[in-house]
């Protein structure tokens, strides 16, 4: 008799991801428990202080410029979201939960969900999407990705 085979399907933005799980052709998909991520949807200026800082690069103080953040703490945020996902999706993969992994992701989050993945989950990624499904239901996803993935 054939093992059987287990897709996982990671659909993600910046501040959501769900994993839905498939075992079998024409079963659709279903959400793996424990496997839903939420974090911080706050826009940049709710995070930081209203002003920036100021400098001075003379001495005695005569001139003075504002500062701009050296990079967007949301765009931080949803990096440190990200490696929380792949952090989990690792330890899956080393547990043998799955054993293939498609990505359908909105492009900046696939992008840094793919610069953080360790090797070993890499080797599992079958199809990556670069497409927002994170509000539609199983039924959709499994349906947008039938192509690829054989839901």
């Amino acid at each position: 008799m054939a093992r059987k085979i287990t897709t996982w399907v990671l659909v993600a933005d910046g501040a959501n991801a769900t994993v839905y799980a498939n075992d079998r052709p024409g079963k659709g998909l279903a959400a793996v428990p424990d496997f839903a991520f939420a974090g911080s949807r706050a826009n940049t200026r709710d995070i930081v202080s209203d002003r920036g800082g100021r400098e001075t690069n003379v001495p005695g103080g005569a001139a003075r410029h504002g500062l701009e953040p050296r990079t967007d703490i949301r765009q931080n945020l949803e990096r440190e979201f990200a490696r929380t996902v792949v952090a989990a999706l690792a330890l899956a993969e080393s547990a043998g939960k799955f054993d293939r992994l498609v990505v359908g992701a909105a492009p900046h989050a696939l992008g840094d969900v793919r610069a953080l993945m360790p090797a070993a989950l890499t080797k599992r990624v079958t199809a990556e999407v670069a497409k927002d499904y994170v509000r539609l239901s199983p039924k959709q996803i499994a349906e947008n990705l039938a192509e690829i993935a054989n839901f």
